[in-house]
């Protein structure tokens, strides 16, 4: 079965093995309920306020909640454009506010696209003891 339009292999040229504890270990820190650090909105809410304030921002910023220690953040592309192109946009929106470790997960629901973000420090990546922080991304509107 092809992967993606155009595949004729049907199967990849390698793994991302490499990765795969670094992977595990973030899976590890997301389940000690005591990693999410609090007032995401205080800790993150500003960063993405600012970014999207920018001129050259592709983001419009509707709203930002916490929900159960969510950052829960609304926003419509500047122009209507692909998915391409609003993915992009949200990925730099993440740029702001990412630690050093990172997973992102972009999904369709019925109103948006929402892409679910866990970013945080890993014990040992820095200054701080290791935390964490949640963000659902809620693109409404504008998507061709």
């Amino acid at each position: 079965m092809a992967r993606w339009e155009g595949d004729e292999r049907g199967r990849g040229v390698g793994d991302a093995s490499w990765l795969a504890a670094d992977v595990a270990a973030l899976a590890d820190r997301m389940r000690d309920d005591g990693w999410v650090a609090e007032d995401a909105e205080a800790h993150l809410g500003h960063h993405l306020v600012r970014a999207c304030e920018q001129p050259a921002s592709e983001l419009i910023l509707l709203d930002v909640r916490v929900d159960d220690a969510v950052l829960v953040v609304s926003v419509r592309p500047r122009d209507a454009g692909t998915f391409q192109d609003v993915r992009g946009a949200v990925m730099r929106l993440v740029g702001h506010v990412l630690e050093g470790c990172t997973f992102v997960r972009g999904r369709r629901s019925d109103e948006a696209f929402e892409f679910d973000v866990v970013t945080g420090m890993m014990p040992g990546d820095g200054g701080f003891t290791g935390h964490g922080h949640v963000l659902r991304i809620a693109v409404r509107d504008g998507v061709a």
